[in-house]
């Protein structure tokens, strides 16, 4: 809905893409920004005002490539302890980060392997790790996650190889052995899929 941005009075460009693929929609919009520095944000989250200001300065002040903020999944929570400092981040999560456009440029965009699951996020750090790339993990980039249950990407349903509701439901096995294999091998990919 155009509208709804008109009212902002911004300069923005609005994309619309018909496909629902979230890695793809990144993708694009990487390739369409002119700025040095890329913000990912989910559309079910609530930030303060100092959001980016803070990971701004985290990535200024380690000299780090990314700052990958922290999620709360309810209002007044605390920020999980092992969140609780700053560290070279153990994960990647697109819906609260920052990364230096450079990046991307030099390693590629996200594997579009991961259309329709979570696995993108963790094998593009991977792959930022592999390459010599600080990210660093941001206790004061803070994001409040809403995870809303329907619209968007949430409609087409989203597995998640390690997080499944139920010991029965299904699991990605074409990503996880894709991304097992090519990182660790084979005998790392038949652990992944026994757990």
């Amino acid at each position: 809905d155009a509208d709804f941005y008109a009212a902002f009075k911004l300069n923005l460009h609005l994309i619309y893409q018909g496909e629902k693929a979230l890695w793809l929609a990144r993708n694009t919009a990487i390739k369409y920004s002119k700025g040095g520095y890329l913000l990912f944000f989910d559309d079910d989250s609530r930030v303060d005002p100092q959001w980016i200001r803070n990971h701004l300065k985290c990535i200024d002040f380690f000299k780090a490539e990314a700052s990958s903020g922290v999620s709360i999944s309810k209002v007044g929570a605390k920020t999980p302890k092992h969140y609780s400092f700053f560290k070279v981040s153990d994960q990647l999560d697109t819906g609260n980060v920052l990364i230096k456009k450079a990046v991307f440029e030099r390693i590629g965009l996200f594997d579009r392997q991961f259309e329709k699951q979570r696995m993108g996020d963790g094998e593009f750090g991977l792959r930022m790790y592999l390459h010599g790339y600080l990210n660093v993990s941001n206790p004061y980039a803070k994001r409040l996650h809403l995870k809303v249950g329907s619209g968007g990407l949430r409609e087409m349903g989203s597995w998640d190889a390690f997080r499944t509701k139920s010991w029965w439901a299904p699991r990605p096995i074409p990503s996880v052995l894709y991304f097992f294999r090519r990182y660790f091998g084979d005998a790392q990919a038949r652990w992944a899929l026994l757990r």
